[in-house]
């Protein structure tokens, strides 16, 4: 089917339904439609034809009437809603309460072919995708990152799960049952990117710190013949010899998703904003001959926003305008630049809004440290919403879904064989939906065979 579909909109929150239905009828489903120019008290209308869909609007009425405020958010834990698609029951989970008498009232008509969704579905997913809870809730760890505790998906035990991509495909699945319709086709992708946090082992370090981690290798890791390769491969970068640096492996990684048919993304951080902060200067020779092999590649380089960026305009344009100046100095491509926020530092919705005004093309940093999975409970890119000025942005937003240090002592503390079916979970998630699988891998974190081995499963997985 090929017509024009007609949406009525609930009188709530207009801008912001127009943004979500905006981006599913027309990227997703790839379907022409029109919003009519009447409202409905408390529903939103679907209707082509003597055919339509009605679901409850129940997020966007509180919304309205208190609009960033603690008292717009959901309320309730999880529930079981049961669907009736034209005879064919589906149960799925939901987050947002819907009027009580909402699913007494509205019943299947099968003459007029009309299917309630009995609950909030436009809603929830404006709520997922701009991250509005994170606006609301002043609950930070000690990084000021929002707290995963916080998040109503991780207190339901929905953050393992595309929530948002399920109901998406609840929508499609009542539409085609009514229209018999085709949609855009989605194609799964993995898609690796590493944080350039430390480019190189050795610049800036002391021969106290090299033989500190010399001592390491011999005691804890077993190794004698990697501490004395490491420490001759100092002394070679001291009198500038040619020596091989154990950070420097991005032709390792470029190796492995090449032989894979994937492209790698390679972010770097162009100012140090504080000691969290590397501050190996972009323009360095190590860095210039890294971005070099990466062009000539024909891999990516993007911005990683220093640890202090995540709440400063001027820092993060400071640092757009180096990476950019940098990349065409190597003739790369300037047109569009994605990137990562260091450390996952974030705050709703104003890094969003300042990354926008650089110019950044794209940003991955919304999944959590501490937990993988879907935080926005999505697996698909999308335009990303500033709920200040109420508009949408250009900055698109692609999920993080797994990080490897959040497998590690620092966080969850796994084993390979456990982080490996943990986060392989995840990707059958994506490929579910046919989404992003999107991987963060530092490389620094690829040093070991174990490291290698684990990655490389993953990627094949």
């Amino acid at each position: 089917m090929s017509a024009t579909f007609q949406i009525q909109l609930s009188k709530n929150c207009i801008q912001e339904q127009k943004y979500i239905l905006d981006y599913i009828f027309t990227e997703i489903f790839g379907l022409d439609f029109e919003f009519q120019p009447d409202f409905l008290e408390d529903k939103i209308k679907i209707s082509n034809t003597s055919s339509c869909i009605i679901l409850s609007d129940h997020f966007f009425q509180k919304a309205e009437k208190n609009w960033l405020h603690i008292d717009s958010l959901p309320n309730s834990g999880l529930k079981e809603t049961k669907i009736n698609v034209l005879g064919k029951f589906t149960t799925i989970s939901t987050f947002i309460n819907v009027e009580n008498n909402f699913e007494e009232k509205q019943n299947i008509d099968s003459t007029n072919q009309t299917i309630v969704i009995p609950f909030d579905l436009f809603g929830s997913l404006f709520f997922l995708l701009s991250r509005y809870e994170e606006a609301v809730i002043d609950e930070v760890d000690n990084h000021e990152r929002f707290h995963s505790s916080s998040s109503i998906t991780v207190k339901n035990g929905l953050i393992t799960q595309a929530i948002g991509n399920e109901y998406i495909e609840l929508l499609w699945e009542c539409m085609d049952a009514l229209w018999t319709l085709n949609r855009n086709k989605q194609e799964f992708q993995t898609m690796p990117s590493h944080d350039i946090d430390f480019p190189s082992f050795f610049w800036n370090k002391n021969t106290y710190v090299v033989i500190r981690k010399c001592l390491g290798d011999v005691v804890n890791r077993k190794d004698i013949k990697q501490a004395f390769g490491r420490f001759d491969n100092y002394l070679k970068f001291k009198s500038n010899k040619a020596f091989s640096d154990p950070f420097d492996n991005l032709d390792w990684i470029m190796k492995q998703s090449e032989s894979r048919n994937l492209k790698s993304a390679f972010y770097y951080i162009p100012v140090k904003t504080n000691e969290n902060d590397y501050g190996m200067p972009i323009s360095h020779d190590i860095i210039i001959d890294q971005w070099k092999r990466i062009l000539s590649r024909g891999h990516e380089i993007g911005y990683h926003p220093g640890y202090l960026t995540y709440n400063s305009k001027t820092a993060i344009e400071r640092g757009a305008i180096l990476i950019k100046q940098q990349l065409e100095k190597l003739n790369g491509s300037t047109d569009k630049i994605g990137g990562r926020q260091h450390v996952l530092r974030w705050k709703t919705p104003i890094t969003a809004r300042y990354l926008d005004d650089a110019g950044q093309s794209y940003d991955s940093t919304l999944g959590y440290a501490d937990k993988a999975g879907f935080r926005c409970g999505f697996c698909y890119e999308y335009p990303m919403y500033d709920l200040l000025d109420r508009k949408v942005l250009k900055i698109r937003q692609r999920p993080l879904i797994a990080m490897d240090v959040t497998f590690n002592e620092r966080y969850l503390n796994l084993n390979s064989e456990d982080t490996y079916n943990y986060i392989v979970d995840l990707k059958r998630e994506c490929q579910k939906y046919n989404g992003n699988f999107t991987l963060l891998w530092h490389n620094t974190e690829l040093f070991t065979n174990e490291q290698k081995e684990l990655y490389t499963s993953i990627l094949d997985a």
